[in-house]
C-alpha cells in the first residue's frame, strides 16, 4: 500500500503539473520527430492480421529504443521467433486493450483477470521474449522456436524496459512508457508486474479526476504545437523523458 500511495501521488503530481502547463509543451516535447515511433505505430496498424510483419516491427522497434540494453543485433532473431509465437497465441487479448483508450475507457474492462493477464505478458516479454544470453543466442533461438526458453538463470538477462516497449507499441493507447529513470521518478519497480500494474491504476485513478474538456484541450494543444498525432500516453513519456518536465514534478514525494 505505501508503494501504491507514492505511486499515485506522483502520478497526480506529474499529469496536473503537465496539463496546467500548456506554454511549456515547445521545452518538453522534444521527441516529435522520433519517426521509427509513428512508422512503428503504422506498420503494426497497416499488418494487424500478419503476425509476422508485427513482430518483426515491434522488434525493430524495441532494438532502436533500448539499444544499449543489447549492444548488437546478436540476440534479434530469437527474440523475432519468440515474439512472433507469443503474438499468435495472445492475439485475441491483444485487440480487446488495443480498442481501449486510458483516457475514456469501457467501465469495469480492467478487472481482476484482465490484471492478471497484463502481470502474465509483463513476466513473459520480460523473462522470456525480449530476454538476452550472454552467448549461444543463434543456439538458444533454435530450440525455443516453440515459445519454450532455455532454463540458464546465470547466463539470461531480463529486460523490463523491453516488455514494457513492447505493451505500448502494441496498445499505445492503454499502456504507458517507463524506462529505468522514469520509473524511479515514480516509485515503480520494475522487476514487479504488479509495480507496473499500480502506475496503469495509477493514471487512470488520476484521469478520472481531470476534467475531460481540459483534458482534450491539452491534447489538442499538443497536436497543433507539435502538428503530430500521439496518444495521451506518448506524450506523458516525452513529458517525462525531457528534465525540463521532470524538473515541473517538484512535488513528488
Amino acid at each position: 500500500m505505501c508503494e501504491y500511495n507514492a505511486i499515485q501521488n506522483a502520478v497526480n503530481n506529474g499529469i496536473n503539473n503537465m496539463i496546467k502547463n500548456l506554454e511549456n509543451i515547445p521545452n518538453w516535447a522534444v521527441n516529435i520527430n522520433d519517426f521509427s515511433y509513428d512508422d512503428t505505430i503504422i506498420r503494426i496498424n497497416k499488418n494487424w492480421e500478419n503476425v509476422e510483419e508485427v513482430a518483426k516491427a515491434v522488434t525493430t522497434f524495441v532494438f532502436l529504443w533500448n539499444w544499449g540494453a543489447y549492444g548488437s543485433l546478436e540476440p534479434a532473431f530469437g527474440i523475432l521467433i519468440r515474439l512472433e509465437y507469443w503474438i499468435e497465441k495472445n492475439k485475441s487479448s491483444l485487440e480487446e486493450f488495443r480498442s481501449q483508450n486510458i483516457i475514456r475507457m469501457e467501465p469495469n474492462f480492467l478487472n481482476n483477470s484482465r490484471i492478471d493477464i497484463i502481470k502474465e505478458w509483463y513476466r513473459e516479454l520480460a523473462t522470456e521474449i525480449f530476454c538476452s544470453y550472454e552467448s549461444n543466442h543463434y543456439v538458444s533461438a533454435i530450440k525455443d522456436i516453440f515459445g519454450k526458453m532455455l532454463k540458464d538463470p546465470q547466463k539470461k538477462r531480463n529486460h523490463y524496459v523491453s516488455a514494457i516497449k513492447a505493451l505500448h507499441i502494441l496498445c499505445p493507447h492503454f499502456f504507458p512508457l517507463l524506462d529505468n529513470r522514469i520509473a524511479q521518478k515514480y516509485h515503480v519497480n520494475l522487476k514487479d508486474p504488479n509495480s507496473y500494474v499500480n502506475f496503469i491504476i495509477a493514471i487512470i485513478n488520476a484521469l478520472e479526476k481531470i476534467d475531460q474538456n481540459q483534458l482534450e484541450s491539452f491534447i489538442f494543444s499538443y497536436r497543433m504545437c507539435t502538428g503530430i498525432r500521439r496518444s495521451f500516453l506518448k506524450i506523458f513519456d516525452e513529458y517525462n523523458f525531457n528534465p525540463q518536465g521532470m524538473s515541473m514534478n517538484s512535488n513528488n514525494p
